[in-house]
């Protein structure tokens, strides 16, 4: 019997077909095996079933009394669960990370009251920026320093030295390499 074959509960009408088809002698000798088989077993293959009853049937020369949906009436279906398929080990490797990570997720979630404090810590002692204001105002900090410190270059360098072209030029270019961290 297949697995996925439909079969019906036993019930009386059904026994007693069995019954009479294992002790007809006009019926093939393979069916009465198979009714004499099915006799023991609770439950019935629909497709074997319905051999038996046809068979014997005509085997009756009857047309009249044995029909099919007459003996299966107030029999029940019989569903057999599907097999468990067997996980990969890559798979459940797989699924057991995504498990710990969902894990690790809801726990942060609910202690992100608790530690708040101590992640702000972390977050200063790594020095990363982690919002975008605090990323803007670094950058306007930087340009701000730059912009001064060329300014107070430039004075300086105007201020002691000599008013030549080539001095002139030679401080502006250093200014230059300095502001913009060429060597």
């Amino acid at each position: 019997m297949s697995s996925l074959e439909l079969s019906l509960q036993k019930t009386d009408k059904i026994f007693t077909l069995l019954k009479h088809a294992a002790a007809c002698s006009d019926l093939a000798q393979d069916l009465r095996a198979e009714a004499t088989q099915l006799l023991a077993k609770p439950e019935v293959p629909w497709s074997r079933l319905r051999a038996i009853t046809l068979d014997f049937r005509q085997s009756a020369g009857s047309t009249d009394g044995l029909l099919l949906h007459e003996v299966c009436h107030g029999s029940k279906l019989v569903m057999k669960p599907p097999q468990r398929r067997e996980k990969s080990k890559e798979l459940q490797d797989r699924l057991t990370k995504l498990q710990e990570q969902v894990d690790q997720a809801s726990y942060n979630k609910m202690v992100s009251d608790v530690t708040k404090q101590e992640r702000a810590a972390a977050a200063l002692r790594s020095g990363a920026l982690q919002t975008y204001k605090q990323q803007i105002s670094f950058g306007l900090h930087v340009i701000v320093m730059m912009g001064t410190f060329y300014a107070v270059g430039h004075i300086a360098g105007t201020a002691l030295s000599p008013r030549t072209a080539v001095v002139c030029f030679t401080s502006a270019l250093q200014r230059l390499c300095c502001v913009h961290g060429l060597p």
